[in-house]
């Protein structure tokens, strides 16, 4: 398909092969990566191994739609005041009451929408969710596909991982960078010579 016979096909991977071995060869030569140089990784890029804090969350939605009568502003409200007041008295029911009254598909699941990241519901959510204690219901929350009552089920806080669990991972990275910069400072020498 592009225009290689066998004996060129053969050649070009050869070529490879012994540019692939040489660049081997020459990257065999690079220090060690050192369990200092493992730690300076891990503090200088501390972010990269933070867990952000998540929510465990379900809701219980009434969508809003003014052809249908029951959809009205006004019906919804007055279908899901009543839930909030029941599910702040015991919110151990929130699954059924979600799988009875909630019009989003999450309402086969009893409401959950799993554990959650800063940003991933609507904005409106997002706000009253990361503002809630574990445990707590919400107040009636407008989106622009409805009216939702939320239940923060469990908070996770943030967490750094530990250094042992990506240690590995880090000399894994610092191994390769340090290979490519010492065959890129043999090419460049290369370079210079025939210059």
């Amino acid at each position: 398909n592009n225009g290689l016979n066998e004996e060129i096909l053969r050649n070009a991977l050869v070529r490879e092969l012994m540019f692939n071995a040489v660049m081997a060869r020459v990257s065999s030569k690079t220090p060690a990566v050192s369990d200092l140089d493992i730690e300076v990784f891990y503090q200088l890029h501390s972010d990269r191994f933070m867990h952000q804090e998540t929510r465990k969350a379900r809701h219980i939605l009434v969508t809003l739609n003014q052809e249908f009568p029951e959809n009205t502003y006004d019906s919804a409200m007055q279908r899901l005041k009543p839930l909030v007041d029941k599910l702040r008295r015991n919110p151990g029911r929130f699954k059924d009451l979600a799988r009875k009254h909630s019009e989003c598909p999450t309402a086969l699941e009893g409401g959950k929408l799993g554990e959650l990241s800063a940003g991933k519901l609507y904005p409106e959510l997002d706000t009253a969710l990361f503002a809630m204690q574990e445990g707590e219901i919400s107040d009636i929350i407008e989106t622009e596909i409805g009216l939702h009552i939320l239940y923060c089920e469990k908070i996770s806080k943030p967490v750094t991982v530990p250094l042992s669990r990506v240690k590995r991972k880090i000399r894994a990275i610092l191994e390769q960078r340090q290979r490519r910069a010492c065959q890129k400072a043999w090419l460049d020498k290369l370079q210079e010579e025939h210059a």
